[in-house]
């Protein structure tokens, strides 16, 4: 599953079994069961610092997914 935006491969993408968030560099995704209800959050926490730029997913309040950001700049 992909998104594609301006030629570069960046955004989220949320279907009925999976999601998944990009910031064209480095992607993180969680799989959730079909036809139940569930909140999910998706977070970028941005930092002057490399070591604090994280993209992460939330399942009903839950961190499921977390990744690091290696993309220099803001997303």
């Amino acid at each position: 599953m992909k998104y594609l935006y301006s030629g570069t491969t960046s955004g989220m993408c949320i279907g009925t079994q999976d999601a998944f968030f990009s910031n064209g560099t480095n992607t993180v995704d969680v799989s959730f069961v079909e036809d139940e209800m569930v909140y999910l959050t998706i977070v970028y926490s941005h930092s002057s610092e490399a070591s604090n730029r994280l993209l992460n997913i939330y399942i009903n309040g839950v961190l499921t997914g977390v990744i690091r950001s290696t993309l220099d700049g803001e997303f």
